[in-house]
């Protein structure tokens, strides 16, 4: 019999066998997956960073160097990112990665020069956003309606997928894009706040109108169809977003499902809390998580149980994922009495 060899893997099977075997902490089998991908997708900066991730973590301070190199030269130009990243604390004070991250500040202080440097202006705009259906939707049937948050660096055709737990549940599934696109990135990727420190004026304002953005187009989507109970579904920076914009416009949403990311302390005041006591709460979160660490959850579930409100935390083996099985626990939620708003 002729055995005809195995297909190979598509670019984005050795995508997420990388995502995967990073997750598992197993660097080695990430970095093959992802020059695997990388020789096929070469553009992508977040691949090429995520690559020089894993040699950090390995201690190859010249491998993590040459790749973080290439993320830059690609479009990854988050320098405060970098200097933060604990990824690379095992080769940080190398000569190697030391004189990468040298040359990488010398090229963003010139790209600066003759390029102009990176600033923002407030402008109204039609953003897009994805819409899922039931198959048996009736527009005289009343739906609840899920608003998806994506994380960063995703886009909502990479996030609507999720459809898949959802779509028997009889939902309005809406996926908006996030409305910052990496500069100069080749591959579509995008954030929900601008490439600034967290405490700039631009940035402050910056969640202001993205919380504007969701609100209005959670009201647009209420006057276009019958519309039951309203959750947002957050993962990673979506998931930051949610526990803002949940909090505070309980009047808006009935609650949401925080997957993978933490609540922001700084940005929430005491009558917030207040007057989000009615509001169902799922937090969701791998405990192998290397991206956000487990504790953010657990500390946002603890924190919100004292100030009066109700959450349930979802614990899963796994890493910085979104789990099958925080669903059920999702629709559960929607089935039980809403006490009046």
């Amino acid at each position: 019999m002729i055995r005809f060899p195995d297909t190979a893997p598509t670019p984005t099977e050795n995508l997420k066998n990388a995502n995967a075997a990073y997750q598992a902490a197993d660097y080695e089998q990430a970095a093959r997956n992802y020059l695997a991908y990388l020789q096929m997708k070469p553009s992508d900066s977040g691949a090429w960073y995520n690559l020089s991730c894993c040699y950090g973590l390995l201690g190859k301070p010249e491998l993590a160097a040459k790749y973080l190199q290439r993320a830059y030269k690609n479009g990854f130009r988050d320098l405060e990112h970098i200097v933060n990243d604990r990824d690379f604390e095992k080769v940080r004070s190398s000569e190697a990665f030391s004189a990468s991250m040298d040359s990488l500040k010398t090229w963003n202080a010139k790209r600066e020069r003759y390029s102009g440097k990176l600033e923002y202006y407030p402008l109204k705009q039609f953003q897009p956003y994805r819409l899922l259906l039931p198959d048996s939707f009736n527009k005289e049937k009343t739906y609840n309606l899920i608003i998806g948050m994506h994380g960063f660096g995703d886009k909502a055709t990479g996030f609507a997928p999720l459809w898949r737990h959802m779509e028997k549940a009889e939902v309005i599934f809406v996926v908006p894009e996030a409305p910052y696109a990496f500069p100069e990135s080749e591959v579509p990727q995008f954030s929900w706040d601008p490439f600034l420190p967290r405490d700039s004026e631009i940035s402050k304002l910056s969640y202001e109108y993205t919380a504007q953005y969701i609100v209005g187009l959670t009201n647009h989507l209420k006057k276009e169809y019958k519309i039951g109970q309203t959750w947002l579904l957050g993962f990673s920076q979506g998931a930051y977003l949610s526990y803002i914009i949940g909090l505070k416009n309980p009047r808006t949403f009935d609650g949401f499902l925080a997957c993978g990311g933490g609540l922001v302390k700084e940005m929430m005041r005491e009558k917030d809390y207040k007057s989000a006591k009615n509001l169902k709460i799922l937090i969701s979160h791998g405990s192998q998580d290397k991206i956000v660490d487990y504790q953010e959850s657990a500390d946002a579930a603890k924190l919100l149980s004292e100030k009066g409100l109700s959450v349930q935390l979802h614990t899963f083996e796994g890493g910085h994922s979104i789990s099958k099985d925080a669903f059920p626990l999702l629709f559960d939620l929607m089935k039980t009495k809403q006490p009046n708003k």
